[in-house]
């Protein structure tokens, strides 16, 4: 009976919810005094499994094929007692064997239905995703420098206690020390 259920469908991926019981008694040899302690004993009792559809999605993390997440609509299955879901599921896989590689990934987009197409569509999409987070990236790095090098040139002035009638003085300064930060940073 609850084992079937415990078995993937073709493009569907499972997680799990356990409804939990808490027994609070107090821990002995407690004095009852102001900071009564007490000791919780926790039970799950079953474990309710949900069968998700895959679908294409956009993730610029993923460098090759298409990108596959978890629709938000799921089948629920009945409750099964957690010693019977334990008892059948196989070892718990090494986190290098999670890593779908991108055949692995297409198949099970193509076994949720999504076509060829779609796929090619999303991997366009998270290639300008991807090119536009290193774009995005390289805007911050320059930005720290042109922080920078604001915040030396206004040491300079301060250090100096530059006149407006140095303009001349000042314009040579931000040329030595954006020059200077250029080359060094």
């Amino acid at each position: 009976g609850g084992k079937t259920l415990l078995h993937l469908l073709p493009g569907h991926r499972h997680d799990r919810e356990s409804a939990v019981s808490v027994d609070p008694s107090p821990e002995k040899g407690t004095t009852g005094k102001k900071h009564e302690r007490r000791e919780s004993v926790i039970r799950f009792h079953e474990v309710h499994v949900r069968l998700y559809r895959t679908e294409v999605s956009i993730n610029p993390a993923v460098s090759k094929g298409p990108a596959i997440s978890l629709c938000w609509e799921y089948e629920a299955a009945p409750p099964v007692n957690v010693d019977e879901y334990e008892a059948s599921q196989p070892r718990r896989k090494k986190l290098k064997e999670l890593k779908l590689t991108p055949q692995e990934r297409a198949a099970m987009l193509e076994a949720s239905g999504v076509s060829k197409r779609e796929m090619k569509a999303a991997i366009k999409a998270t290639n300008i995703a991807r090119r536009k987070r290193v774009e995005t990236l390289e805007t911050l790095r320059q930005s720290a420098l042109h922080e920078r090098i604001e915040h030396v040139k206004h040491k300079l002035k301060r250090k100096l206690k530059m006149k407006k009638s140095d303009e001349e003085a000042e314009a040579d300064l931000w040329k030595n020390a954006e020059a200077y930060f250029l080359t060094n940073c």
